[in-house]
């Protein structure tokens, strides 16, 4: 096999192993902004939302939110987050929808 073939497999290999396992680096960084758009969404609804009236509904604020939701999102994926919980998550229209997906 020429080294060009083998590099082609081994790539084929991880790709495979990357589907099969768990969320890769790129996935979550993707899926944590997915989650923290879905987060403000949720803090912009009354009564409770955290940006529902002022003076809390503020870009600052907005962007605090998202932020701490992203880091969030993201610490808990790169331990590991199961394919199912990935695909689970991506399809959340909304946040409680993406909370049900952590029990997979």
């Amino acid at each position: 096999m020429s080294a060009r073939a083998l590099l082609l497999f081994a790539i084929a290999l991880c790709f495979a192993g990357c589907k099969a396992g768990t969320a890769t680096p790129e996935e979550c960084d993707e899926i944590a902004r997915h989650l923290a758009e879905l987060q403000v969404k949720k803090e912009k609804r009354p009564p409770l939302g955290r940006l529902a009236m002022a003076p809390f509904n503020t870009k600052e604020r907005e962007d605090e939110i998202f932020q701490e939701a992203q880091a969030s999102a993201k610490t808990r994926c790169t331990k590991g987050w199961k394919r199912e919980v990935y695909e689970c998550m991506s399809k959340a229209t909304e946040i409680e929808e993406a909370d049900k997906c952590r029990s997979l």
